[in-house]
């Protein structure tokens, strides 16, 4: 396994979701892979951090500002407020979480 595949499994990694049988590879890679170990770290500390924090109210411009801002993004790459992909062929539930 090398970084570009073990980062297209990083979700699943975290998730809990990985194939038992990719699992190894993913810890042999992390053993031998000191990018990724920090990634992984990374990861990890800021998924406690958003955890354990609270929740934070945006005084509304900002929130207004950042939600167009988030839903540009989305129409540019081609995701609905639905969470749907859409393209010329067809429509399709989207696979960001």
């Amino acid at each position: 396994m090398n970084c570009t595949e073990f980062l297209a499994k990083l979700t699943d990694f975290f998730d809990g979701t990985i194939d038992p049988s990719i699992m190894e590879e993913v810890k042999t890679h992390l053993c031998s892979c000191h990018h990724c170990e920090v990634v992984v770290d990374t990861t990890r500390h800021t998924i406690d951090f958003y955890r354990k924090n609270e929740q934070y109210d945006l005084p509304s411009p900002v929130a207004d500002r950042l939600r167009g801002a988030i839903m540009d993004r989305c129409r540019a790459i081609g995701v609905n407020k639905d969470g749907l992909t859409i393209n010329s062929k067809s429509v399709t539930p989207s696979k960001a979480k």
